[in-house]
């Protein structure tokens, strides 16, 4: 923890010295566990910790202000390195039930996503500032604080309904409290294209048998659960599935929202070879293998990282890779045995 303490502090004060105001830090290592460090003299967020952080301008006029600025810092700190390890607990986004037949089971929703992308912040290009996105009223130009925006549907041209979050709940109460599972079916009658977003379920201390009882049993009958709930004032259709003991739910797709291929240029009628198409077999086959989803990485944010920490030095960023080639039609069974040839060394001196 040291080490981060002592960066994040040499950080604050280089900020407050040099100027004048501490305005806000971004971590950039993890989005959804660092939300921006935002220091307008009031509240630090890191992961989970939520303190009270100090004004500069009040650190110099009381010594107490300083010693608690200095033990919130020290407790972000800790955070940060608690999230590194892998420490720091998970939220739940959603609360509510669990529905089929006449059963209610209780459960708690956490995102089963995390994404590890460079946090960019849009700046001026004049002289970098960040650019501060406002919420500005049409009529007069003037920025709207927070407190002072509703939602409206606009009913007719200029006519506007507006509505509270209690009428979003209102619309349908069961709806927004309960994963209401219609129907069970084989898990390969999905089409993929349907699957959206997995979240975890975790069960209450309450329901934890009736939890364990509908996971064990999609388990043995292989079928999954299909049915809808309301989040966010919006209906999803979901999958529910089991998981060495654990459920998931898969958001899903509504039918009605896959686009038709129908306008797209696709080969139907294109005529195959049987030598081109026994070679193109024959590449696939040599290039099965089981699937470990741990083998696959995020290369590309790898190497943009390589280019901004270049760049962040001075050094002018060399360009990686090779635009690809599209293969000609009359090379294409020399290339065909050309990957054959190659995937074979591969396998062989795997």
């Amino acid at each position: 923890m040291t080490d981060t303490f002592g960066v994040v502090t040499d950080f604050l004060w280089a900020r407050y010295f040099f100027r004048g105001s501490l305005g806000f830090i971004k971590v950039r290592e993890k989005r959804e566990a660092f939300q921006p460090l935002r220091m307008s003299g009031l509240r630090i967020f890191a992961g989970q910790y939520q303190g009270m952080i100090y004004s500069p301008r009040r650190l110099f006029n009381v010594e107490s202000n300083l010693i608690l600025f200095l033990c919130h810092l020290a407790q972000a700190a800790n955070a940060i390195e608690k999230w590194k390890r892998g420490e720091l607990s998970m939220r739940p986004i959603w609360t509510g039930s669990i529905s089929f037949g006449l059963i209610n089971i209780p459960v708690r929703m956490y995102t089963a996503v995390k994404e590890a992308r460079p946090d960019f912040t849009y700046l001026h290009k004049k002289d970098l500032s960040p650019i501060h996105y406002a919420k500005v009223c049409k009529t007069d130009g003037k920025e709207i604080p927070f407190q002072d925006i509703v939602k409206g549907y606009e009913y007719e041209k200029g006519d506007y309904v507006v509505l509270q979050d209690e009428d979003f709940k209102r619309a349908d109460i069961r709806k927004t409290q309960t994963i209401d599972i219609t129907d069970f079916v084989n898990r390969d009658e999905i089409d993929i294209k349907l699957l959206e977003k997995p979240y975890y379920l975790e069960p209450t201390r309450e329901s934890k048998k009736a939890y364990a009882l509908l996971c064990e049993g999609l388990a043995r009958t292989g079928k999954v659960g299909i049915g809808s709930f309301v989040m966010r004032t919006r209906e999803h259709l979901v999958l529910l599935k089991p998981e060495e003991g654990l459920l998931i739910l898969e958001q899903m797709r509504f039918q009605s929202d896959i686009a038709k291929p129908a306008e797209l240029n696709i080969p139907v009628e294109e005529k195959l070879s049987p030598r081109e198409l026994d070679l193109a077999i024959k590449l696939i086959d040599q290039l099965t293998s089981a699937f470990h989803p741990e083998q696959y990485k995020d290369t590309y944010t790898e190497e943009l990282m390589k280019i901004i920490d270049s760049k962040a030095h001075g050094k002018k960023p060399q360009p990686a890779g090779e635009k690809p080639i599209p293969t000609a039609v009359p090379d294409l069974m020399a290339k065909l045995r050309e990957s054959l040839e190659e995937a074979k060394k591969k396998r062989a001196a795997a």
